[in-house]
């Protein structure tokens, strides 16, 4: 009866247990899952950021337009194509200029103020301005007709555009995703086109 009770123990521990081989299979086949699963969900991450970007870029853009209409204002969109890299994101800005009573075609002749705080992209995700139509540098925030490098789309009251046709760029630097960058037309009839590109 004694002798029956340790053997009893001890295949119970044997049958509650794991084997050094099974805890290695586990681990290798969770090790091949994630060698295939994190490079595809980082991928859809990295090219998730990059179309919120564009969406939001394009919906501002709308919204500028429509603060310009609703308020029979001028209203600017300043977007810096300057900051890049992985970790960064572009900024753009957004004004209204109430025009002058004596001059009220002349946006230069407004007064301009920022509305709202600077928007950003998404991480890795940042702006170029084309260098064949390039949308213009009117306005450094502070002064009409100063450049800053900081190109800007302006909206008239009537909500049509002050030039006939630009082009700029919203990009990652990630060469993994298949469109790591998007071309937006903008046209004086604001119409807002965009291509998906990869470079």
């Amino acid at each position: 009866m004694h002798k029956g009770r340790p053997m009893s123990i001890a295949r119970r521990a044997r049958q509650g247990g794991y084997s050094l081989a099974e805890v290695l299979v586990v681990l290798f086949i969770v090790g091949l899952l994630s060698l295939v699963t994190v490079p595809s969900f980082l991928n859809y991450a990295r090219s998730n950021r990059i179309k919120t970007s564009l969406r939001n870029v394009t919906s501002s853009i709308r919204a500028v337009r429509s603060l310009a209409v609703t308020k029979h204002e001028y209203a600017l969109l300043t977007f810096d194509p300057s900051i890049k890299g992985i970790q960064r994101a572009g900024e753009f800005t957004v004004w209204e200029g109430t025009p002058d009573k004596d001059s009220p075609n002349d946006p230069s002749k407004a007064s301009w103020k920022q509305t709202g705080p600077i928007h950003r992209l998404e991480t890795g995700v940042y702006f170029i301005n084309d260098t064949v139509n390039p949308i213009g540098d009117l306005f450094d925030g502070a002064t009409w007709g100063t450049t800053d490098d900081k190109p800007d789309i302006l909206f008239n009251p009537d909500g049509t555009i002050s030039i006939a046709f630009g082009t700029f760029f919203v990009q990652t630097d990630f060469t993994n995703v298949s469109i790591n960058k998007y071309q937006i037309d903008l046209t004086s009839a604001v119409s807002i086109a965009t291509k998906g590109l990869h470079t």
